[in-house]
């Protein structure tokens, strides 16, 4: 059965697409806009590339220290007994 117009209660007009601008001043203490940074890098200087390479060449050696170590370790063992040259190995590498 078709309803009369008018009849179910106002019918509220179409809103616009999105939710509504606010186009107000900021009210104190709330939401600010956020300052836009310089443009370029404004921090400290860059490490040069002579000391980056120092830093590197400083990382290698932490990594490679222990690795000799570990390789004389099972090395020294190798010579003793296969057995435990293996299980040396094994547990060297995980």
């Amino acid at each position: 059965m078709p309803q009369a117009p008018g009849v179910g209660g106002p019918q509220a007009p179409p809103g616009p697409e999105g939710p509504p601008s606010y186009g107000g001043p900021v009210p104190p203490g709330g939401w600010q806009q956020p300052i836009a940074p310089a443009a370029g890098w404004a921090g400290q200087p860059l490490a040069s590339w002579g000391t980056r390479l120092g830093a590197y060449l400083i990382d290698g050696l932490i990594l490679l220290v222990p690795a000799v170590v570990l390789f004389v370790i099972v090395g020294a063992i190798a010579v003793g007994s296969d057995t435990g040259a293996i299980v040396t190995g094994i547990l060297g590498f995980l």
